[in-house]
């Protein structure tokens, strides 16, 4: 009769045998799962629609979906796009009706298990996750506890990581973020992915990892651990699963495979992950992080903001144009090449970080670095102009000014008077 007042008290649609309950902080949480799923799915993008996508297409996994995700703005969010084509039952509370969102049915009429989150952007109120039976997943695309926040892919492009992950997490009744580890895979992330790939591949290893969690769902609830120190070295404790033949349409083998996992057992401590101190928060994205600092960053930096940076805001910087006026003109870099370790200057030349010059006959413009070295450009654009290669830059610009070469500075007031 206990574990019957129990479950009935938490709103269950089924009751766990005493075996499958352990008890966490003042209540019981299922450990054995369901036959199938009845999962309330919280979501928004590209990210959270991999994640859809792959619990749609394990119907013998999860019998019923229904999706909660923001109001629509001036477009309708990628997961209610989805959502709307599948059929399933659509929910659209503000921020302020969240707190008191009640918890629906399914279309059957049942009580749903266990909500599933993926780059929702708001915090799942705790009547909901107290609710619930089973305890709650969150899918975050970082080795937790580096890059919590709402911007973890973009910050580890723009930071050069070469290490990477996925965690999938128990829900944090009060801050983001911060759950314990059901799930954590590590991965190699290539020196010149673009951040658009590095999405698409980080968002099917967090699909895969979902389905990974709910299909063995006791298995994971029984190593459930707290997040790492962020001073503690990362060890891959599971290698990712080789796809199933039927898996590897629905978790884009050809955007995984550009991630490849790393062994089991490999120990990766903190300084071999970047040069510089990895961050534990990933800011959210400002129209101000694409402005290049040419006094400041180095040619590795820039190309590392071009890959994390070049769809949103994009790579930009300015110059003054015309010639010897006080108008400055924003520029875009639309195209960059990586740099290599081997020094492109004269050191006999006093260049000048930001100096960009073209020689007839390459294929890139040169533009000079904080370190001395140059990263070259093979694709511009003048704001309000159509795109240009360094040719077309050179004849349209460049060649206007003396010595055929000018600035580039990283605000709107004119550094430069030709």
């Amino acid at each position: 009769h206990y574990y019957f007042s129990v479950m009935l008290r938490l709103g269950a649609s089924r009751v766990c045998r005493p075996t499958s309950l352990r008890f966490v902080v003042g209540r019981e949480y299922c450990l054995a799962r369901p036959k199938s799923w009845k999962v309330l799915f919280f979501g928004t993008d590209e990210v959270s629609v991999a994640v859809l996508k792959a619990m749609y297409a394990h119907p013998s996994l999860i019998s019923d979906i229904s999706v909660v995700c923001p109001p629509d703005g001036n477009n309708k969010c990628q997961v209610k796009r989805f959502a709307e084509t599948k059929q399933l039952d659509i929910y659209q509370p503000t921020s302020n009706e969240l707190a008191q969102f009640s918890l629906p049915k399914t279309k059957n009429g049942d009580a749903f298990d266990i909500a599933v989150v993926a780059s929702y952007g708001n915090l799942i109120p705790q009547h909901i996750i107290k609710t619930l039976p089973y305890k709650s997943i969150n899918m975050h695309p970082s080795c937790l506890p580096f890059y919590k926040g709402p911007a973890p892919l973009i910050r580890q492009i723009e930071c050069g990581d070469r290490i990477g992950g996925m965690s999938i997490i128990e829900l944090h009744p009060q801050k983001f973020d911060l759950g314990n580890v059901f799930l954590q895979w590590v991965f190699n992330i290539p020196f010149d992915i673009t951040c658009k790939e590095f999405e698409e591949g980080a968002a099917n290893h967090g699909a895969h990892a979902v389905i990974q969690v709910l299909d063995k769902y006791g298995e994971y609830s029984e190593k459930l651990s707290p997040q790492a120190s962020a001073t503690d070295p990362i060890i891959v404790r599971e290698e990712i699963p080789q796809l199933e033949a039927d898996q590897k349409v629905i978790f884009n083998e050809s955007a995984t495979s550009k991630l490849p996992s790393l062994p089991k057992g490999t120990t990766i401590q903190a300084d071999e992950m970047i040069s510089e101190k990895r961050p534990t928060y990933a800011r959210i994205l400002k129209s101000t992080d694409g402005n290049i600092d040419w006094k400041s960053f180095t040619a590795l930096q820039v190309y590392n903001k071009w890959r994390a940076f070049s769809r949103k805001p994009g790579l930009f910087t300015f110059m003054t144009w015309p010639p010897n006026s006080e108008t400055v003109q924003r520029v875009k870099l639309l195209s960059l090449e990586p740099p290599t370790n081997e020094e492109n200057n004269d050191p006999t030349m006093n260049h000048v970080p930001g100096e960009v010059s073209f020689t007839k006959g390459d294929k890139f413009l040169s533009i000079q670095t904080a370190e001395g070295k140059r990263i070259l450009c093979s694709s511009i654009q003048v704001q309000g102009k159509k795109p240009k290669d360094p040719e077309g830059f050179f004849n349209g610009y460049l060649s206007s000014f003396p010595h055929k070469k000018t600035v580039f500075h990283s605000t709107t007031v004119g550094h430069n008077k030709e």
